[in-house]
């Protein structure tokens, strides 16, 4: 089996001569392939506790956090596409865990809101997150948490930036 683990004596830096040829160096790498690692552990989590695709999780936390929001929201602050993000709000409202609403003025606008079932699941995949996050962030203090909270936002307002679709990424 191949060692999965990245080392932890290299410095990352985007100036060095090497940047563009040595992954261990490359900060676009690390991020990247840590999503990866952590969106696989957490679909698997999902799949075996809530019965939840890891896309439906994302709905449902958004719409959790913000009590009632719009599908083009998700879109914006998940950088997901339109089709992935409707089948999962269809899979949601088909299981009872969400209720989406046409709006008048505009048969394609609809907003979404968790069901009384929806806020359960909501609950008990905080708690799961919660539990998760523990362990992956184990070893950093309360400031390095915070500090990396907040280059993390600003990173994503960058690429938000660059990819001209801005989400909520508040420091």
């Amino acid at each position: 089996m191949a060692d999965t683990r990245v080392p932890t004596t290299k410095p990352v830096t985007m100036d060095s001569d090497t940047a563009d040829t040595d992954f261990e160096k490359s900060l676009t790498f690390l991020l990247s392939t840590l999503g990866s690692r952590i969106a696989l552990i957490a679909e698997q989590t999902l799949r075996q506790t809530l019965d939840l695709s890891y896309m439906e999780w994302r709905v449902i936390q958004i719409v959790g956090t913000e009590k009632c929001t719009r599908p083009n929201r998700i879109i914006a602050v998940t950088g997901v596409n339109k089709a992935n993000v409707s089948r999962a709000i269809t899979a949601l409202e088909q299981r009872g865990l969400l209720l989406r609403t046409h709006l008048e003025f505009h048969a394609r606008n609809t907003e979404l809101q968790l069901t009384r079932s929806g806020k359960v699941v909501y609950q008990k995949g905080n708690s799961l997150r919660r539990k998760a996050e523990t362990p992956l962030l184990a070893g950093l203090s309360d400031n390095e948490r915070n500090v990396l909270g907040n280059a993390l936002r600003r990173i994503m307002r960058n690429v938000d930036g660059i990819r001209g679709t801005p989400g909520k990424h508040t420091s």
